[in-house]
């Protein structure tokens, strides 16, 4: 890991302080697929299938750091596009098993 995955990655530890559950849980996005439930930027509640696992992000992709502003970049298995969101917003993230 470098300096620069460290920082990014306490940038999203110091956003999910009050929620532990997720902290322990965002690896399971490096693994597999999960279904995310957060909060949009407008408020409203969004459901997306997403992973971080390059096993699951098609070989002309790669994978993306995770956004040093508490922002959380995945892949979004129906979209087939990278998306991000605010770590903090998160309300449930459950593993899928393939």
């Amino acid at each position: 890991m470098n300096a620069t995955q460290m920082n990014t990655g306490l940038a999203v530890l110091n956003a999910l302080k009050h929620k532990s559950w997720a902290v322990q849980n965002l690896h399971l996005l490096d693994q597999g697929m999960c279904l995310l439930k957060f909060e949009k930027a407008d408020g409203t509640d969004r459901l997306m299938i997403a992973t971080r696992s390059s096993r699951w992000i098609p070989g002309e992709h790669e994978l993306q750091p995770v956004d040093k502003h508490g922002r959380l970049v995945v892949w979004d298995m129906e979209a087939q596009e990278y998306r991000s969101f605010i770590v903090d917003r998160l309300i449930s993230l459950t593993e899928i098993k393939a």
